[in-house]
């Protein structure tokens, strides 16, 4: 405790020192907890299930790596007759539903699952029961497990909720469940309900996500073994339901499913702020150091009255610790602060996001780097202290001034941060022009003045193409008439949003020669709304409905397989061939320039466009588009329509066209220059700091009264300047000084580790005098009132 106290003395003797020190490890440290929290609560923490270690999915494994795997109905249903390795497995999807209660409409987002899915998380509902196996067959009874905020929502939280109906998409499903409250399964999931899967080996659709649980005893090992068995004996029965180049599939742990693609993302940043701690680390040590110089003389005449090394080497210790923890504390509260701006970067759809918190783990990791920072600088302190010539420092500080070893490794501490702020610079630097590269891309359509409201349709009231093609006229009539709007057209996703993956086949070829497409079913006008170029033969028009010529616009990419955008023209193709969703021939009518399909930059697909009037069955959402003349305010009037049209619509976002394609960059590129422009910033600030307090430093303890001594005024001490990069003297402009050019009646003195010693021609010793280090504006102390407090 007596260290203790003496280090709080020495520390509040000295508070700028202090505040800048506390500061600087306050940044190092805070950057590093806010990162450490998100990476511990969602790569390092287990998923909240029962030995969610024992959950496992499919990757595939290529000669190009291992991707992470979805499967085809037949695929999952192999391995769930056939793999001894597996106490549960299932298969999982997603959609999204209408909710329609008492408080108005909602849109919710639900998880279906075969009949394993709960035994596989391993959690059951706090209320009834899961899913049996009758329940996940095509034609079963529609029910469903909710979350406990639809429970409260829309029931109140009643006991009996249990075979109550919920009203989804316009049709009843009768609850046979409730999670618990602390149940999250994906962030934005809010019920649950069986997966109906038919089996059917032309479903060549890997639209299914495994999730399968090891049985006591199984290593992870042993159930690759079984499943690379099982692989060869399915991919030479069923060759079509393996993607090409796959060698096998590859078993991983469900929780690195989840988190592929944000794990890169986040240990790049874990590594940027373990950069700008180390340049944290350099700014303190080389404060240290500098403090270490100015109480060389302190430290001399304590060992002079009694104190022992270990005595003093504990003292420096000490203060580091305190220093350190000081700065650990700050670095906490920033840390909490940081945390907010890093879940809003952060995609709401990774697993967990909610739970990252500067919890009790992120508290323990800062303390820990905090002691470990303490510890590091005491002992380089005390190191430095047991190598000293305490009974000789009053002699040498009096005669030279400065500790030529201590100033060799302040240099080489600054010379370090320096390349590690380069490196982050260089970093974010790479991140911009990929971010200025994809602004440049063009995207294919225009997206100045346009206007884009998605609407779910539900299949209930909107099976049909003629229900559909009722409800785009009532739409598009009532929004042309506002004044403002140009043009107006309708969707089933809007561009930069990826759409259904179909497979489709050229009439005349053999079933077995098949291609992937994106299907994207829109209405009148689409292209000419969002100026989308036409290449060959013709648009889509009103005329083109359910009881005409079923036809196609095609993509110049897809045209590629005929030969070009005229020899397209003309040739029929096969929606959903060889599949049990398989759609009557359509003759391509016409072929458009290509359009950006989910991010700009990515590969282009071949993509069918399809009169939505013509294709009820592939339109289970809808997009509104609308162009107006300039910038106006149209989203209360929208609003007003639909909810006129149909009052239990929700309607689902109201955004520009500007606004959807930056969301499309900002998914991975913006956050990704966010965080590295970060990282520079803290690496470049805390630089910046270390060399103003180092200057000041210098200043402050720079020998002008030693200079003066002799008589020297101060005014010219202030225009003295000396250039230290190859220590020769310089005048005032930085040129290399004569000796001639020196006046005999100044001082020789000692600066930094040169000693300045000039001679004649015959070799003879000259008396000289050289300034102080370069400083942006006089040394205080040479105003001072005079040279005995300087000494």
């Amino acid at each position: 405790m007596k260290d203790v106290r003496y280090a709080v003395r020495a520390l509040l003797n000295t508070p700028a020192f202090t505040i800048v020190v506390v500061l600087t490890l306050a940044l190092g440290i805070g950057a590093n907890t806010a990162i450490f929290s998100v990476v511990d609560a969602v790569l390092l923490r287990p998923l909240p299930y029962p030995e969610s270690d024992r959950i496992v999915s499919f990757a595939w494994h290529r000669s190009s790596g291992v991707d992470p795997a979805n499967v085809t109905p037949l695929t999952f249903q192999y391995w769930h007759d056939h793999s001894q390795a597996f106490d549960g497995f299932a298969v999982t999807s997603g959609s999204s539903f209408n909710l329609v209660s008492g408080t108005g409409a909602e849109r919710v987002r639900g998880a279906s699952g075969t009949a394993d899915f709960f035994k596989v998380i391993g959690v059951a509902p706090a209320i009834g029961r899961g899913f049996l196996p009758e329940e996940c067959v095509p034609g079963a009874p529609r029910v469903a497990v909710i979350g406990y905020g639809i429970w409260q929502r829309v029931f109140g939280g009643t006991a009996d909720v249990v075979r109550k109906s919920i009203a989804l998409n316009d049709r009843p499903y009768t609850v046979i469940g409730v999670m618990p409250a602390n149940f999250t399964y994906e962030p934005t999931v809010d019920l649950w309900y069986p997966l109906q899967l038919r089996v059917d080996p032309r479903d060549r659709g890997w639209n299914y996500t495994v999730m399968a649980r090891l049985r006591p005893g199984i290593t992870l090992e042993q159930a690759q073994s079984d499943t690379d068995r099982l692989f060869k004996q399915f991919q030479a029965d069923n060759p079509l339901h393996v993607p090409r180049n796959t060698e096998t599939i590859r078993l991983i742990r469900f929780q690195d499913f989840q988190v592929a693609d944000m794990r890169p993302l986040l240990l790049v940043l874990l590594g940027a702020v373990g950069l700008v701690l180390l340049i944290a680390c350099g700014n303190v040590a080389n404060l240290l150091l500098s403090r270490s110089a100015a109480r060389q003389r302190d430290i001399a005449i304590r060992s002079a009255l009694g104190a022992s090394i270990r005595q003093l080497a504990r003292q420096v210790v000490t203060e580091s610790l305190l220093l350190s923890l000081s700065g650990g504390i700050a670095g906490v509260v920033l840390a909490t602060i940081g945390v907010r701006t890093l879940v809003a970067l952060i995609p709401g759809e990774l697993p967990r996001v909610n739970a990252v918190a500067v919890d009790a783990r992120v508290l323990g990791f800062a303390f820990l780097i905090s002691v470990l920072v303490g510890i590091a600088f005491g002992l380089i302190g005390a190191m430095r202290l047991l190598k000293s010539d305490l009974g000789g420092a009053l002699k040498a500080t009096a005669a030279t001034g400065v500790d030529v070893a201590r100033h060799r490794l302040s240099n080489a501490l600054v010379v370090g941060q320096v390349a590690l702020s380069v490196i982050l610079l260089m970093g974010a630097g790479l991140l911009a022009v990929t971010f200025m590269n994809l602004r440049s891309i063009r995207v294919g359509f225009e997206t100045e003045h346009i206007v884009t409201v998605q609407l779910p349709l539900s299949a209930a009231k909107f099976g049909s193409a003629a229900a559909i093609a009722r409800h785009d006229r009532d739409l598009i009539e009532r929004i042309g008439a506002i004044p403002g709007v140009a043009s107006v057209t309708t969707a089933s996703s809007i561009p930069l949003e990826r759409g259904p993956n179909y497979i489709f086949g050229i009439e005349g070829d053999p079933p077995e020669k098949i291609n992937y497409v994106e299907l994207r079913p829109v209405g009148p006008d689409y292209f000419h709304t969002l100026g989308i170029p036409l290449r060959a033969g013709r648009s889509l028009t009103a005329s083109d409905v359910e009881d005409s010529l079923p036809v196609v616009l095609v993509n110049d990419a897809l045209a590629r397989l005929f030969g070009g955008p005229s020899d397209a023209l003309g040739h029929r193709i096969i929606i959903g061939r060889t599949t049990p969703n398989e759609d009557g021939p359509r003759e391509i009518v016409g072929v458009v320039s290509n359009v950006a399909d989910g991010r700009p930059g990515t590969r282009l697909f071949p993509t069918l466009y399809l009169p939505r009037s013509q294709v009820g069955s592939f339109s289970g959402l809808a997009a509104v588009l609308i162009r107006t003349s300039g910038k106006v305010a149209i989203a209360p009037e929208l609003r007003r329509i639909i909810q006129t049209i149909d009052p239990q619509l929700p309607i689902t976002s109201i955004r520009s066209m500007n606004d959807v394609a930056s969301a499309a960059l900002q998914h991975d590129v913006d956050r990704d220059l966010r965080g590295g422009r970060a990282g520079a910033d803290d690496g470049w600030a805390l630089w910046a700091a270390e060399l103003s307090g180092r200057a000041a430093d210098a200043r402050d303890r720079s020998t002008h009264g030693a200079r003066r001594a002799p008589g020297t005024r101060a005014a010219p001490d202030r225009r003295a300047r000396l250039d230290t990069d190859d220590g020769r003297p310089r005048d005032r402009r930085g040129r290399i000084a004569r000796p001639r050019a020196i006046p005999d009646n100044a001082a020789v003195w000692r600066q930094r580790d040169v000693a300045v010693g000039l001679r004649d021609r015959r070799g003879r010793a000259v008396r000289c005098g050289v300034a102080g280090e370069r400083h942006p504006r006089p040394p205080r102390s040479a105003r001072g009132p005079g040279h005995r407090p300087a000494l």
